[in-house]
């Protein structure tokens, strides 16, 4: 008995390991992905309408803010900036500065010059009755940010924000597009901040209101 009983469990682990094997995937929270010593690194924004520096600038001082020592400011690439990002160029970049992970924001900002009779309750902060001709700047900004392994050179996942902003009736064009640029920076960073703060499993929430999908 013993001997018949011990065949049968050889032939069963036998059988076991002949049979084919199938890989299961299992989705998981980005931070999750995230291990000591691991290293981010942060890839030129393209940000139709916003300044590429400025925005990367931006981003890397964020970024060293709240994930100190693990994101890396990649090096600026003029060729980059005229073309699509493809997988080949955020490997090459991320390697520069021993990126385990990338980071890649892209997105679009508009500001337009809006004209239309002011009355109450038109326009925000406007209290006056009497109509008169104004007119007022209308900010735009939706980004789009991604996190690329660099290990399996795969996209891991990816958020969108965007906000949309309205001024006050106003008569000096060029202050009102300054306005709404810094605006536009301003939303930018609100975004990425929300986006770091998930990287390190917690949840913040902004004093402004974006929305995100």
């Amino acid at each position: 008995m013993k001997r018949g009983g011990l065949a049968l469990v050889l032939f069963f682990l036998a059988a076991c390991a002949a049979a084919p094997r199938a890989k299961v995937y299992v989705s998981v929270p980005a931070h999750s992905l995230f291990m000591e010593g691991e290293r981010v690194a942060l890839i030129q924004p393209a940000i139709n309408g916003l300044d590429t520096k400025k925005s990367h600038d931006l981003l890397a001082s964020l970024g060293q803010g709240i994930l100190p020592g693990r994101l890396k400011k990649a090096p600026y690439d003029p060729v980059l900036a005229e073309k699509e990002i493809q997988i080949s160029s955020l490997s090459r970049l991320a390697r520069q500065v021993g990126g385990h992970y990338a980071l890649v924001v892209t997105g679009d900002y508009s500001g337009k010059n809006m004209t239309a009779v002011t009355q109450s309750n038109h326009f925000p902060d406007y209290s006056g009755t009497t109509p008169q001709r104004g007119y007022y700047r209308l900010m735009s900004l939706g980004i789009r940010i991604e996190l690329y392994n660099m290990k399996t050179l795969e996209l891991v996942e990816e958020k969108s924000y965007s906000r949309t902003l309205e001024t006050a009736p106003i008569f000096d064009m060029e202050d009102a597009e300054k306005w709404d640029r810094d605006a536009a920076f301003a939303a930018l960073a609100d975004a990425f901040k929300n986006y770091l703060f998930y990287l390190r499993g917690e949840t913040k929430v902004s004093s402004r209101t974006f929305f995100t999908h």
